[in-house]
């Protein structure tokens, strides 16, 4: 038996500026999501074991209240540099959280709640990212070449007591051309780089076995995915 609810904001601003002469354009914004969902399960596992007849039953519920926070801003300005060709420095910062509360344990009174298997878990990801493109834009020729770096720290609590606190810096280049050879036929060619942060639901440390044949646990020790994208059209 399951059911579950969820609610879901967004919102953004941005500020774009118009001037004359060599930085032609300033803009600035911020953006923030939120969601919470809560989900109610009650189970009753039977599970036959053949090689030494043994049949067991297992009626649990698992109660998952989870909430994430993603909050993020910008600003960036573009410089004129002659000849179709502008610089774009840029600096962006933002913070995602993570949260897990689980109760689990046999239906009925509240004392039925397993300790080992009811956890409160948050991972939290803070970032900041300067970074610098040059633009060429002439006609059908487009190129876009940029580099960012990345400064972050990973931490996660569970139950108040820490268990992963990091730093962790990053270079990301990516390059972007296209040349169109007329309005139905183009060439584009990309290099991006990126970097993921581990989800909480990956993270957390504590089994999870609301199916006894297929349990399986969170690492806490994981560190941010750094990932390459190459592409073709």
């Amino acid at each position: 038996q399951d059911k579950g609810n969820s609610i879901r904001a967004n919102g953004s601003a941005a500020y774009i500026r118009s001037t004359e002469g060599k930085w032609p354009v300033l803009q600035a914004g911020v953006d923030a999501s939120f969601d919470k969902t809560l989900n109610r399960t009650e189970w009753n596992n039977i599970t036959n074991i053949l090689t030494v007849p043994t049949i067991v039953n297992d009626i649990q519920f698992q109660r998952d209240e989870a909430v994430n926070g993603n909050y993020a801003a910008n600003a960036s300005a573009m410089r004129h540099l002659g000849k179709s060709y502008y610089l774009e420095p840029e600096l962006k910062a933002g913070i995602n959280t993570q949260a897990i509360n689980r109760r689990q344990g046999v239906p009925g009174a509240e004392q039925g709640t397993i300790d080992s298997l009811s956890p409160d878990f948050t991972r939290t990801y803070q970032w900041l990212r300067p970074g610098l493109s040059l633009r060429k834009s002439a006609g059908k020729n487009n190129l876009n070449i940029s580099l960012s770096a990345e400064a972050a720290t990973l931490s996660s609590l569970l139950n108040d007591v820490t268990t992963q606190s990091g730093s962790y810096a990053y270079v990301l280049p990516s390059v972007n051309w296209q040349y169109e050879f007329n309005s139905s036929k183009r060439l584009s060619l990309g290099y991006t780089t990126a970097v993921t942060a581990p989800a909480a639901s990956r993270m957390l440390p504590v089994l999870n076995n609301a199916n006894p044949l297929q349990q399986y646990r969170g690492n806490d020790k994981l560190v941010p995915e750094y990932r390459h994208t190459a592409n073709a059209s």
